[in-house]
């Protein structure tokens, strides 16, 4: 166990170390922000990747349909019929989503204060360096609350 002097010495360190602490803490959630925002660009990303992709196999089946009723070729015509109906509610649905994508992205841009997504780009830290700064944040935070704890002990508040 410390002795008095020891615990208030380390106590008056880490109030030394509290700016530039929170300085870290404040890039962390900004990377924190950051890794979430682009989370959710990169998911609205894949949703308008995949309407485009279903929006080229129903003009596909437009134009097979098309040459069906040119040909008069009735049972491929209703075959066709019904695959260009299923495609374009399939492609319905995923606008949809990427509509709703779109808008969970620029939420999250908009939470994490991002102007632009180059912007939460920039503010994204690696794996490692993430880990690394989380780490040291979270340390920081549980020595300071045991030393803290450690001399309101000492000298409880009546």
């Amino acid at each position: 166990m410390q002795n008095e002097n020891e615990a208030f010495a380390r106590l008056q360190e880490l109030m030394d170390a509290l700016p530039s602490m929170e300085k870290k803490g404040a890039r962390l959630a900004k990377a924190r922000a950051a890794r979430e925002a682009l989370a959710k660009v990169r998911y609205r990303d894949g949703q308008a990747a995949e309407a485009a992709r279903i929006r080229t196999r129903v003009e596909e089946a437009q134009c097979s349909l098309e040459a069906a009723k040119a040909d008069a070729d009735a049972d491929d015509e209703v075959r066709v019929r019904g695959l260009v109906l299923a495609l374009s509610n399939q492609l319905a649905i995923r606008e949809g989503a990427a509509f709703d994508a779109a808008r969970q992205a620029e939420s999250a841009l908009a939470a994490g204060q991002f102007a632009t997504e180059a912007d939460a780009w920039a503010a994204q830290l690696g794996d490692d360096e993430f880990a690394a700064l989380e780490s040291e944040v979270e340390e920081f935070k549980a020595e300071y609350a045991a030393t803290l704890e450690t001399c309101r002990a000492i000298y409880p508040e009546d």
